[in-house]
């Protein structure tokens, strides 16, 4: 039908011959370049990997994560946005009232999850670790955090959806502190996250904390 009225304008005289051709190409290629697209996000959306796999009857991740934010930010009485000894046995003795909790075990876990051995537990050291403890007791697979985190579906997640997911999460970092964790989770420093490194960050340790 457009073809039609085209033919009909070129004989009337309303449009010139080099323009019905220009409008041809565009309308012919068109198509073409939809479909295109459409197999490039498709290749980019990758398959979810063996090991990605939710918990039956879990939680959903993003309530567990808010959960992690409040305890934090509930311990962290001088608002610093790092815990020190005194703050971590706090929100330990908090999240686990029917636990003992000998001072030693209490230091050796505080050391364990202090990574860069600074003397205390900065919000990154923090959220790596809770990211991974969520994630072992969530329903949701990491491929669907991917899919939701990754806001313009290019395929990789860049440092400020990162920091919005966070912020989702209850996290509300600054742009210093977002690019702190987002560089643990993009080890081959590329500026993205793909979904590859973001699952074998988030999977180390959970088969152990399952079992937990």
């Amino acid at each position: 039908a457009a073809g039609m009225v085209v033919a009909s304008q070129l004989e009337a005289g309303k449009v010139s011959a080099e323009k019905v051709v220009t409008e041809k190409a565009v309308a012919d290629k068109a198509p073409r370049s939809k479909s295109k697209a459409k197999a490039l996000r498709e290749k980019k959306n990758e398959e979810p990997a063996d090991d990605d796999i939710g918990v039956e009857g879990g939680e959903a991740y993003e309530e567990l994560m808010k959960q992690q934010s409040f305890e934090f930010l509930f311990a962290d009485k001088d608002g610093d946005l790092t815990l020190d000894f005194d703050e971590f046995c706090v929100l330990v003795k908090n999240r686990e009232p029917d636990s003992s909790h000998k001072k030693s075990v209490l230091r050796a876990r505080f050391e364990q999850m202090d990574t860069n051995n600074s003397g205390s537990i900065e919000l990154a050291e923090y959220l790596q670790a809770r990211l991974r403890e969520a994630l072992a007791r969530a329903r949701d697979k990491v491929f669907n955090l991917f899919t939701k985190w990754d806001a313009d579906g290019s395929g990789k997640i860049d440092q400020e959806e990162f920091r919005e997911a966070l912020k989702m999460m209850g996290f509300p970092l600054s742009q210093h502190e977002s690019a702190i964790l987002f560089d643990i989770f993009d080890p081959d420093g590329s500026g993205d996250i793909e979904y590859k490194e973001l699952n074998k960050m988030l999977r180390q340790g959970t088969s152990k904390i399952r079992k937990a």
